[in-house]
């Protein structure tokens, strides 16, 4: 009899043991069909299934936020400029350079690419080098025309340059004390240093620009209607002017006297320009400046 019941008693606890290692697979196997169909319920109702908890689970609103959309950057992409007149001008010179020699063409594409990056020094380099030489004298006139432009701007850049020079300011020093020291223009003193006023300098400025002693000389020509300015002997811009058929082949130097000053003398003379071309020569031309007419 008590083995009986001992039989009984283990084979009792082997049937509740079973039960319960059943319920846990079933509960397992329960979790892993849940997964899939909670990961792909929109794609069950996209296809058309009629399965109804697979559905509700699809419409139900996502607790997930949508990614925002990218913002665009604060700094756009520059769109670069378009090349200037004076770079369109040098490509067309460097296309028509075929019959060219060598030397030529490499300075054509430095001049080039000079006035692409707006690279003034290099741009006026290599125009002098070109116009050193004889076989572009078709182009001459338009490269001189082109080194005159630029070195006006140059100088009014406030780059360090041949012509011009940063000096200290002496006590008391005015706009006209410093030019006639330096046998400059005030106005040449007034546009180096953007000044408003022609009398005084602001009190905070130490320093100034200036034309350091340029000996300008401006030679008219009658028959081909050009004036080239020298600076220091130095070529520096041409000019398109006219002059009087009756004016005498001659030196007529400029002075401190306002008879003998640049625009009493284009008067005089029947030496006509731009308005533009007259002030900006009133710049260079100070007393003692050289004016030359010639009958080439």
């Amino acid at each position: 009899v008590r083995w009986g019941r001992w039989a009984a008693a283990g084979l009792l606890t082997v049937i509740a043991v079973f039960f319960v290692l059943r319920q846990v697979a079933k509960k397992r196997a329960e979790i892993r069909v849940a997964q899939p169909v909670a990961a792909t319920a929109a794609d069950v109702v996209s296809a058309g299934v009629t399965n109804a908890p697979a559905r509700r689970l699809a419409e139900k609103p996502s607790s997930t936020v949508a990614p925002a959309p990218a913002k665009a950057s604060a700094v756009s992409a520059k769109t670069p400029p378009p090349p200037s007149p004076a770079a369109l001008r040098a490509k067309r010179w460097l296309d028509e350079s075929s019959n060219r020699s060598r030397d030529e063409r490499v300075l054509l594409e430095r001049l080039y690419q000079a006035e692409l990056s707006g690279n003034m020094r290099i741009a006026i380099d290599s125009i002098e080098q070109l116009l050193r030489r004889p076989t572009m004298s078709d182009v001459g006139d338009a490269l001189a025309r082109r080194l005159g432009a630029l070195n006006v701007d140059f100088v009014l850049s406030g780059q360090p340059t041949l012509w011009t020079a940063e000096i200290d300011l002496r006590q008391n020093d005015t706009p006209f004390l410093v030019a006639r020291r330096h046998r400059t223009t005030v106005e040449a003193v007034r546009r180096l240093n953007n000044l408003r006023e022609t009398h005084a300098f602001p009190a905070a400025m130490k320093k100034v620009r200036v034309l350091n002693f340029p000996n300008a000389s401006l030679v008219v020509h009658k028959r081909t209607r050009v004036a080239d300015l020298t600076l220091n002997g130095k070529f520096f811009k041409r000019y398109y002017v006219s002059v009087s058929a009756d004016v005498a082949a001659a030196n007529y130097p400029i002075t401190a006297k306002a008879s003998e000053g640049p625009q009493s003398r284009f008067k005089a003379l029947g030496i006509r320009m731009s308005p533009d071309d007259e002030s900006e020569l009133r710049m260079f031309l100070a007393p003692g400046a050289q004016l030359t007419v010639s009958d080439l």
